[in-house]
């Protein structure tokens, strides 16, 4: 019996230990979009609830008309939720990179320097959290989110 409570303690402390502070790193892509209307939706988060995932993101000179994503993957059921506050050196809108379709979903509300928004999938699949450059010029973004 005490070896198993030893063992339950290491693996949450691990899981902890694991998922704190980790940075995404950035992949910049011309974005295919599928309807976002269909698989996400966005609105203000007012809820604070303890997360099971927290990541860092630093998006640096995203092009305008550009998407772009992180290296985490993760897989979300339908009606998952995901908490962004990012900040941002101009216009940008929040996006999913789904890894099944090879496309990103994009938010319609637009963002002018920041945002505290919760994303809800209406889709199950395998995602990585982005955004897209809605902006003139080059910006950069960061940040974090939680799943």
């Amino acid at each position: 019996m005490k070896a198993s409570k030893k063992i339950v303690s290491f693996l949450l402390t691990m899981i902890l230990c694991l998922s704190m502070g980790m940075t995404v790193f950035a992949s910049e892509n011309l974005y295919s979009e599928d309807n976002a209307d269909t698989y996400i939706v966005e609105s203000e988060n007012t809820q604070v609830i303890l997360p099971r995932y927290t990541a860092n993101i630093d998006f640096s000179e995203i092009p305008a008309g550009y998407a772009t994503h992180g290296g985490n993957r993760f897989h979300m059921n339908q009606g998952g939720t995901i908490t962004c506050r990012f900040s941002s050196t101009g216009k940008f809108s929040l996006a999913l990179y789904n890894y099944d379709t090879g496309k990103f979903i994009i938010s319609n509300t637009i963002h002018l320097s920041s945002c505290n928004s919760t994303l809800t999938v209406n889709a199950a699949g395998n995602y990585g959290i982005g955004v897209y450059n809605r902006d003139t010029k080059a910006i950069k973004v960061t940040g974090s989110y939680t799943l």
